[in-house]
């Protein structure tokens, strides 16, 4: 973990810091850098139109929003989003919620 000459040796910290200033020279950690990778099924669209007798038809169809996200990541959602103008935030996970699943299902009838 780190060593601050100001505050004692800290290596048997419960929550050592990500960055400590020294002086002039920082000492940085790891611990809080995660694989972000991911796959993810973000939007699948699925029908079927039935022909009728003369111009009638029925179209069926399914469609879906958010369904799967493969990672293995620790935090909400791996896709980051971080609504702030400071370059040094980009890409810090302030644990906003994932996108929102949703279903919709319908029917289609032409007459």
């Amino acid at each position: 973990y780190f060593y601050d000459p100001n505050i004692g040796n800290t290596s048997n910290a419960l929550h050592p810091a990500a960055i400590v200033e020294t002086g002039s020279r920082a000492i940085s950690s790891d611990r809080n850098i995660f694989d972000g990778s991911f796959l993810r099924l973000k939007n699948i669209n699925l029908g079927y139109n039935f022909e009728l007798s003369g111009n009638k038809n029925l179209r069926v169809y399914l469609s879906a929003q958010n369904l799967f996200v493969w990672t293995d990541y620790p935090g909400y959602d791996p896709e980051v989003r971080t609504y702030t103008k400071n370059p040094q935030k980009r890409g810090v996970d302030f644990g906003t919620y994932p996108g929102t699943k949703s279903y919709l299902i319908g029917l289609k009838f032409n007459y």
